[in-house]
Parts: structure tokens; sequence; C-alpha cells
């Protein structure tokens, strides 16, 4: 039942029902039976001319008596509100009774009960809604609360909304005669010192007096649905935040998931998170807004990078509410920590220390930022390359133009090496028969040449990748004869490297013995006008990121020591794409580890310093 149904369903129960009993609305604590009784309901119900409900929390009360008392105080100060400004300034806090208040109404609550009930039986509640909260925190005794709802109902044709966490209150009623059983729900568990742990149905005198009772008393229970999106959408302009009122215009605005998509379904999946509390929810809300003042000013903050603060703080805050004895020790060695966030929206350690805390290294939260946004381009990157992919892979189910769109997204894509050697054997496959299909050798061939090309960059493991490959079936002659000569120029390219292949395993601590091995064969090199195309860059930087400042050192004197005369392009100008790519890299494992220490962050802008010297002699 949503929220818009409970209200109609209980503002019919005000105006039409004659069945003289309440009626309860139960969840879990946190929630948000509150927010909605509040922000939701009591809108729904009142109207502009009369204020319909009355909200009552028995939280604390110890007697009868001050319902009654509590009750009259609410509509008295609710018909007065508007008299002064004096009154508009008090409020009763929680409905319970506070010394002053009966007096400033004018009031003397000092005299005998029985003048005091003919006092309240002076209030007309026709057409009244009276909404009683906290039913299970009331130091009332539940039956005797139950009794008096039920003489309300009965007795005066009043009608009352009773709003608990029931489950709370069988704990309380059981437990009162058995305190070796625990309450979950509607049935009962031995403790832990128990072996049998089976369930077995409740069976105590004083639940089957509330059983009884509540029968008597209340003609339907309605259960308060833990994922009500408008409590979320309502918490997010409650706070007013120009970046919390930018992700609510997300909605509808495109077919991606919006935030209050995720929040409503846990907090976006693994590890599982099984708790769903809008108090715990603000909380997160309040903690980001406070990040969110420690951002850099006059800057422009990308939208995604403060969408994902709120979710892994409401994702860690939810975990907390379940567990608070989760520490960051499991993760000391990592950045982020799936196990306190979740594996879409990990948490960073900056975000624990402040909730935790209330630390905050600024430097760390400003350059996460920086992290952060360098990873999301690059999966947009990836995706915008799957994409079109996925045209070319499908092009018989596509138009034309679309295909042919595709094939100059392609051509930029390969000409700037974004797309992986792995998906070449399969694109030349789809290539030859687009080519037949559009009658298109132009387009064909300059793919081709560019894919060949690029071929120089790759290492010899990607030969059996061309060797087995999957790809679109070809029942022309003419067109599998072409895919053969594309496979073989291919195969010719990675198979010859294997000649030019350096004998390096990359291993940090054979760096220097290397070193020496590059001083004596320069030469060699020179004449063969081939260096940096004989390196894997990408083992090259997963090795940087484990060397010590003296072996990054040695690895730069190693490309010094080949490229140190002033003319190298007359005889390395085919190094210059490798050199380019491996500069791009080291800039982007500078970007991305933020665990390597200051002389090691030197070492390796020094490198890309003499990357940048050697492409521009180039």
């Amino acid at each position: 039942m949503i929220t818009k149904e409970l209200n109609e369903y209980i503002l019919n129960y005000l105006q039409n029902d004659k069945t003289q009993s309440a009626i309860m609305l139960t969840a879990p604590w946190g929630t948000g039976k509150s927010y909605y009784i509040k922000n939701t309901l009591m809108p729904a119900i009142d109207t502009k001319d009369e204020k319909k409900c009355v909200l009552v929390s028995l939280y604390g009360l110890k007697d009868i008596s001050e319902i009654s008392k509590s009750v009259y105080l609410e509509i008295r100060a609710r018909r007065i509100s508007n008299l002064s400004e004096k009154a508009n300034a008090v409020k009763l806090v929680g409905g319970t009774v506070v010394k002053g208040f009966a007096s400033f109404f004018g009031v003397d609550l000092s005299v005998s009960e029985e003048k005091l009930q003919q006092l309240y039986e002076s209030i007309d509640l026709t057409g009244k809604l009276i909404i009683l909260e906290d039913l299970e925190r009331s130091q009332i005794d539940i039956i005797e609360v139950m009794g008096y709802v039920n003489n309300l109902c009965e007795q005066d044709g009043v009608k009352v909304l009773l709003v608990a966490n029931e489950d709370e209150i069988l704990r309380k009623e059981y437990e009162k005669h058995n305190t070796r059983w625990k309450v979950e729900g509607l049935k009962l568990y031995k403790d832990q010192q128990q072996e049998d742990n089976k369930a077995i149905s409740i069976s105590s005198k004083s639940y089957d007096e509330y059983k009884t009772i509540k029968e008597k008393t209340v003609s339907d229970t309605l259960h308060f649905p833990p994922y009500a999106d408008d409590s979320v959408i309502n918490i997010l302009k409650g706070f007013d935040n120009k970046y919390f009122n930018a992700f609510l215009k997300e909605k509808n605005a495109n077919k991606d998931i919006t935030i209050v998509d995720l929040i409503e379904k846990k907090v976006m999946g693994y590890p599982s998170i099984k708790c769903y509390n809008l108090r715990s929810f603000i909380i997160a809300c309040q903690k980001t807004i406070e990040l969110y003042e420690q951002l850099e000013k006059d800057k422009e903050h990308y939208l995604e990078y403060l969408k994902y603060l709120l979710l892994t703080n409401t994702a860690f805050i939810l975990r907390k509410k379940q567990d608070d004895s989760l520490k960051w020790e499991w993760d000391k060695d990592n950045l982020r920590s799936a196990r306190l966030g979740t594996s879409q929206y990990p948490l960073p350690k900056f975000c624990y220390d402040f909730i935790c805390s209330q630390s905050l290294d600024k430097s760390e939260l400003n350059a996460f930022e920086m992290i952060y946004n360098n990873e999301q381009q690059k999966d947009l990157k990836e995706k915008e390359i799957k994409d079109n992919l996925e045209i070319i892979y499908t092009f018989s189910k596509k138009t034309e133009q679309e295909v042919k769109d595709a094939l100059k997204k392609l051509k930029k894509q390969l000409k700037e090496l974004k797309i992986p050697f792995s998906e070449y054997s399969k694109l030349a496959n789809y290539l030859v028969a687009i080519k037949f299909a559009l009658d298109d050798s132009k387009a064909y061939n300059e793919l081709k040449a560019i894919m060949l090309a690029n071929l120089q960059f790759a290492t010899p493991d990607n030969a059996e990748s061309i060797r087995e490959h999957s790809g679109i079936y070809l029942d022309d002659n003419e067109q599998v004869q072409e895919l053969n000569t594309f496979m073989n120029e291919m195969l010719a390219i990675l198979e010859g490297k294997n000649k030019d292949a350096f004998d390096f395993d990359y291993k940090t601590e054979n760096i220097e013995k290397f070193y020496n091995e590059i001083i004596k064969k320069r030469d060699d090199y020179v004449s063969k006008r081939i260096f940096a195309r004989k390196f894997d860059n990408e083992k090259l930087v997963e090795m940087l990121e484990k060397c010590t400042p003296a072996q990054i050192a040695d690895t730069r004197w190693c490309f010094q020591t080949v490229y140190s005369f002033s003319n190298i392009n007359d005889f390395f100008s085919e190094d210059k794409k490798s050199l380019i790519d491996l500069k791009q890299k080291v800039e982007t494992l500078l970007s991305t580890n933020t665990k390597l220490d200051k002389i090691q962050r030197l070492q390796l802008k020094n490198f890309i310093q003499d990357l940048v010297g050697y492409i521009d002699r180039l």
C-alpha cells in the first residue's frame, strides 16, 4: 500500500467508518511513520479552514489522564496559534504536558480529575482524527491504553489512528513473563544460550490480553510501506540544497536510475544492506551537506561525484545502524571500502573519519574528487566504445546511416588506440562483412591500415586471440579470402614482434641488470631504429607502480641512454606513438594511485617530463 492509498484509506475511515473502532499503522522504528504522518497524511486531511488531525505522542506518558491533557492542549494550541505572535512561539514537545502551558492557555489543570474530565468532554471531536504516536514508548500499560482508546471509539464515537512498532509491543509484553525468549516479528526464538533455536508460537497471559483487547479496539492494522519514495523526495527537498535539488530534477529526465531509485532499493546492492531507516538517511544527508561545504570554493563540481558522496554515506550510516561496531581496521590498506559502503559506492576513508569522528582532511576530499572524476570519464569513454562496437556487431539490424556513423567513430577510436587489441580479430571479421554489404572499400581500407599500424604497440600474446576469434559467418568465398588476408597480415606483425621484444620479465629486482644490458646494446637499438616499441607499456607501468624511487630512476636512465642524442627523429620516429602511450599511462598512474609516496611521485613526474622531451624531438 503506497502513501497515496494510505491517505485515501485513512480519510475514508475518518469520514465513513461505522465500526466504532480504531485503526493501527505499524512498522519498525526509523522507517518514516512519523515523517509520513506530519508531511503527507496531515496535509492531505487538514483543510484550509479546519485542522482535522490532532497529533499526540505517548512517548514517556505515565498516566491515562496525560493523554487527555495532551489532546486537549494540542487542540487549544492550534485554535489560538494564529491569534498572537507569542502563541506561535509555543510548541508542545512530543505532545507531552509541560508546566506553564496550561496557564498560558488560560486553563487550570490542577483541579480534580472529575473537573478535568468535564473540561476534556467540552471539546468537540466530531470529524477529527486523533493520532496517537509512539504507542510502544509509552510508560502506561498497553492494556490500559487500549481500554482508553476503546472507550473513545465505542462510547464517544471518536476516530483514532494508533501509530506503533507493534513488534516492540509484542516483545515487551512477552518478556514480562518470560525473559528466556526473544521476539522477532510474530515469532519467538530462544536466546543464544539455548541450543534449540526453533520458532514457537507466542503464548503468555499479557500477550493474550493484548491480543484480545486489540481485536476489540482495532478494526484494521495497516503495515507502513518501508520504501515510500515520497518520504525520500520530501527529505531531500527539506534540506533545500542546490545539489540535492539537482538530483531530484533528474527524475524522469532520462532512462538512467535516479538517486531516489537508488535509495529505495536499499542503496544499491552488494554487500547487501538489510536496513531501511529514514532517520539514518536524514543523518546521511546532513553529513553529506557538511562535506559539500568543505569542497573547493568557486569551482564547478561534478554532480555524479556529489551524488556518490550522498549514496556512500547513506550506505555506511545504514550499516552502522545495523552494527555500531563497524571499524575501518579491516580496510586499512585500501583507499575505499566496499564492506562499509557497497561495491558500486565504496566508502572513502575521509568519509569514514568525518562521520565517525568529525575529522576531515580537506586535501583528501578534493583529491578524491579528481580521482573519481577520472574514473568516471574513463567509464564513459569505455561505454561509448562498447556502444559503438555493438552497432558494428549488429550492423544487419541498423540503418545504413547508423553503420556509417559508427565507422566514423571507430576510425577516431582506433587512431587514439582506444579499441582493445583483443577486439581486433572480431572487428576485422565484421568490417569485411560491412565492406561487402555497403560496397565501401574506402572506409574498410582506411580502418584496416590503422589497425595494422596500431599492432606495433601490441604484444605477441595478442596473436592467440586473433587465431581463435568469434564473429559473423561469411558464406561468400571472396569475403572469406579477404578476412584470411587481413588475419594473416595481423599475425605477421605480431609474430614479427617476438624477434624485437626485450628479454625482460618486468620484475623490479631485475631493473638494474636490464639497465646494464641497455648500455651494452645501445648502438644495436639505434641501428635497428626501435626501442620504445619493444616495451609492453601495460607491464612497464605495472612495474613502475611497485618500484622504489631508485628503481624508477634506473628505468628513466634506460630511456635516457638510448634517446640522449639530439637527432633521435632520424632513427626513432616510429617510437613516437609508443612513447605517447607510455606517457599517458604514467600520468594515469599518478592521478589514481594515492599510495605512492612523495619521492616516488617526484620520480614519476620527472619521467613524464623526460618522455615529453623525447616526444617533442620526434
